[in-house]
């Protein structure tokens, strides 16, 4: 990796598998897992119903950090072995070899492999769209130029002659014209796991942005983050960008679960947190303050079985 990568490091937002490279994040100036060489981040896994699913790594600061990130989604025994008993699966075939450069606001991101030529459109979409994800963890990306095999033609149907400003991961349907990306947070039936969803309204505001989190997924393999029976009672926006959501009480159902609180206020705080002017999030539960007991300010992404020796084996 070469020219800025460097830079692009020192300003690198806050990681919460945002949408696009222009979503409204705080910078981060050091790595959030409080070790000075190591850095807790995010790269995407297909789960077997197709949806794309983030899961945290911890990986080392340094200059070849985006190129290190990607290499991470490059099918391999271990790769395989750590991501099977989550039902996941790498994005890249074996033979993958990933060359990453920045420069002014661009990440360009060259897959070599002999092996992505014949993909359905979904595979294809997947892949453009964790590749394009990753790298807009950073701050200093605006956009994600990919290239196949060193050409900027098409990956598998995916038309990639042009740079990546956004991408929207797990579109729930077809856009609309003058509708904007919502993007909120289920989790599997089966494994638990957070999957992001991108829903499409016109003008999306905090309120639109709750009431989508809280609506059923027309799949039913997905499931909502919220214990049963709770309802909205309000979402208000004070005029420093603090959202306000006040719940009924069944939302202290949450207090049971760890997990399940994690999950949910950190999906809540990434949802809302990607609208332009939100600067922070505040829960009530009937009116009062919902005292919340995990962090969910760190890195958003799923921690799932083996993949914690995998990480430090990947970094040795």
């Amino acid at each position: 990796m070469k020219n800025g990568i460097a830079a692009l490091l020192i300003s690198a937002g806050l990681l919460l598998a945002v949408s696009g490279c222009a979503a409204n994040q705080p910078e981060e100036q050091i790595p959030v897992s409080g070790k000075s060489d190591k850095r807790e981040s995010v790269v995407y896994y297909e789960q077997a119903d197709g949806y794309l699913v983030p899961v945290s790594v911890e990986t080392d600061w340094g200059d070849d950090m985006l190129e290190g990130l990607l290499g991470y989604m490059v099918a391999g025994e271990q790769t395989n072995h750590a991501l099977e008993e989550s039902g996941l699966s790498a994005m890249l075939p074996a033979d993958t070899v990933i060359a990453a450069d920045f420069q002014d606001g661009t990440a360009t991101v060259d897959i070599q492999s002999g092996r992505l030529s014949d993909m359905s459109e979904k595979r294809s979409e997947n892949i453009v769209a964790a590749v394009v994800s990753t790298a807009c963890q950073f701050d200093s990306v605006d956009a994600v130029q990919i290239r196949l095999n060193g050409e900027a033609n098409k990956l598998g149907t995916v038309d990639i002659s042009e740079p990546f400003e956004n991408i929207d991961v797990n579109p729930a349907y077809a856009q609309d014209e003058g509708f904007s990306p919502v993007k909120v947070y289920y989790k599997t039936v089966d494994t638990g796991l957070m999957v992001p969803v991108t829903k499409y309204a016109p003008n999306p505001d905090a309120s639109t942005v709750v009431r989508a989190m809280m609506k059923k997924h027309s799949d039913s393999e997905l499931m909502t983050l919220l214990p049963e029976g709770v309802e909205l009672i309000s979402v208000e926006t004070d005029s420093d960008g603090v959202v306000t959501v006040n719940f009924s009480k069944e939302i202290l159902e949450l207090n049971k679960s760890s997990e399940k609180e994690e999950k949910f206020f950190k999906g809540l705080r990434s949802a809302l947190m990607n609208l332009e002017g939100v600067t922070d999030v505040v829960v009530l539960a009937d009116g009062e303050l919902y005292d919340c007991q995990v962090d969910t300010e760190t890195v958003f992404g799923n921690k799932i079985v083996n993949y914690e020796n995998f990480s430090e084996e990947q970094n040795s």
